[in-house]
Order: structure tokens, then sequence, then C-alpha cells
């Protein structure tokens, strides 16, 4: 029979106001001076839950966050890793890190249909991504910078 493969998705936002409104989101609009971008270099890994390895890994896109994964396998569980470092597939992922001055403020699988707003309650950089027959569309992450965001407001 045939499979039908399945495609993960979602963002990487500059969550300036580190969740103080509850949710992974882009706040960046906010920070004084404006919000720099995206740092250059992110990578989300793809790990398979079972055997704890990277099958694929996805570079952020610094001007809009968004980063994708197509033909995962379906009926299955895997981890989303947030890190600057670089990892090899086939083999566990790498650490957990951010570039110099960033820190992670929060992430998020939206995808389930009736899913809360907010965050998974981990600041990790880790998100755990069930997936069955239909496509993943909203893993979202929340970075800020360390002491150098302020909110207007």
């Amino acid at each position: 029979g045939l499979i039908r493969l399945i495609s993960l998705k979602g963002n990487v936002w500059h969550d300036v106001n580190a969740m103080s409104d509850g949710l992974v989101n882009n706040s960046g609009g906010a920070q004084t001076p404006p919000a720099v971008g995206i740092p250059v270099g992110l990578r989300i890994y793809l790990v398979n839950n079972s055997t704890g390895l990277v099958e694929d890994v996805a570079f952020v896109n610094t001007s809009t966050g968004k980063f994708q994964f197509d033909n995962v396998s379906p009926n299955n569980v895997y981890s989303l890793v947030l890190s600057s470092a670089n990892g090899i597939i086939g083999n566990p992922p790498p650490a957990q890190i951010l570039p110099s001055g960033w820190q992670n403020t929060g992430q998020k699988n939206a995808n389930p249909p009736n899913s809360p707003a907010g965050s998974d309650g981990l600041n990790d950089g880790k998100i755990v991504a069930p997936v069955e027959y239909l496509d993943v569309i909203e893993l979202n992450f929340g970075i800020r910078l360390k002491g150098g965001d302020s909110v207007l407001g």
C-alpha cells in the first residue's frame, strides 16, 4: 500500500516579552531599540523518539523564522530540538544551545485542534511532536535577547 508522508513546520519567534502575555509569539515589534531578526545559524533537529537519533535537520529562515520538514514518516513520535550547534544525521542530537546572548522563552506544539494557547512549560528548546496521518503545522519556539529586550507599554 501507499504511505502518505507528513510535513512538520513551524516558527522560531523573537518573543521579546518572554511570554509575559502567556504566548509563544512574535512580540519583537515592541522592542526598544527595534527588534533584531532571528539569529543566523539556528537549526531544528528532527529526532526519532524511539531511537534517540537525528533523522533530519532544517535551517531556520532568519527573515521569517520559519522551518519545515517534508517526507516525515507517519505514526511516530518525534522531538524537534532547536540549537545553533552542528549535529549529524544518524547520531544523537547536539546540545540545545543558542547563539551568544540569546535565551529560550518557551515552545509549543499548537497543532492539535483544541490545543490551549501558551507554552509547554519547559524553556528547553525542545518540542515533542506525535505524528499520525496529518501534517503538523504549528510547532513554535520562542527566543529573546538576554537582558537586551525591553517592552513598550
